[in-house]
C-alpha cells in the first residue's frame, strides 16, 4: 500500500514518510492517506528551552532535613529533577531530603538544559545530655596538682570539653 503524507505546516512540522521533524514552534495538523481512507495527528510544537533556573543554588543540610527548590525553563517547560548521590541528597518535585552526610548536586533539567544546586549534608548533632568528672570534691595544699577526668554523655555527642575554674587565684 502507498501512503501519501502531508502536513498542514511544514514550517512547523515536516513529515516524510511518517517520520515527523520539528522545525519551529506552533501547532500543525499531519495527515495519513491511503486507500480514500485517512487519518490524522495533531502535532504541537513547544519553544525550545534557552535556560533553567532554581531559586538557589546551595544547601547546606544536616541528615534528616528537607527542603524546597523551584526551577524554572524559559521559555516555560517541564522539568525533570535528579540527584548525582540519591544516598547523600534525594530529590522527589523539588523537595531535597538530606539522606547521609557528605556533597551531591541536584539538578533540574528541561529541554536539554539543566541548572544545579550544589548540596552538603553534614551529620545531625547529638546534644549533650550530661557530664560527670571523675571526682566531686577535692582538697589540696598550695602547689598541689591533682588531674579530673569528664565523661560526656552520650557518647556520640561533642566530646570537647571546656575547663575553667570558679576562682584561678
Amino acid at each position: 500500500q502507498t501512503v501519501l503524507w502531508e502536513s498542514s505546516d511544514e514550517g512547523v512540522a515536516f513529515v516524510e514518510d511518517g517520520v515527523i521533524t520539528a522545525k519551529a514552534p506552533g501547532g500543525a495538523k499531519i495527515t495519513a492517506r491511503a486507500d480514500g481512507c485517512s487519518a490524522e495527528c495533531a502535532v504541537l510544537v513547544k519553544p525550545a528551552v534557552e535556560r533553567v533556573t532554581l531559586s538557589t543554588d546551595s544547601l547546606t543540610m544536616t541528615v534528616g532535613d528537607t527542603a524546597a527548590l523551584s526551577a524554572a525553563a524559559d521559555p516555560e517547560g517541564d522539568v525533570a529533577w535528579l540527584s548525582s548521590d540519591e544516598a547523600v541528597a534525594g530529590v522527589s518535585g523539588g523537595t531535597v531530603t538530606a539522606k547521609g552526610p557528605g556533597a551531591a548536586a541536584v539538578l533540574a533539567a528541561s529541554g536539554g538544559k539543566y541548572a544545579y544546586c550544589a548540596v552538603r549534608v553534614r551529620e545531625a548533632e547529638v546534644p549533650v545530655e550530661a557530664v560527670s568528672l571523675s571526682q566531686t570534691a577535692l582538697t589540696l595544699k598550695p602547689g598541689e596538682t591533682a588531674a579530673l577526668t569528664a565523661v560526656v554523655e552520650p557518647e556520640s555527642a561533642d566530646q570537647q570539653v571546656t575547663w575553667y575554674s570558679a576562682d584561678p587565684e
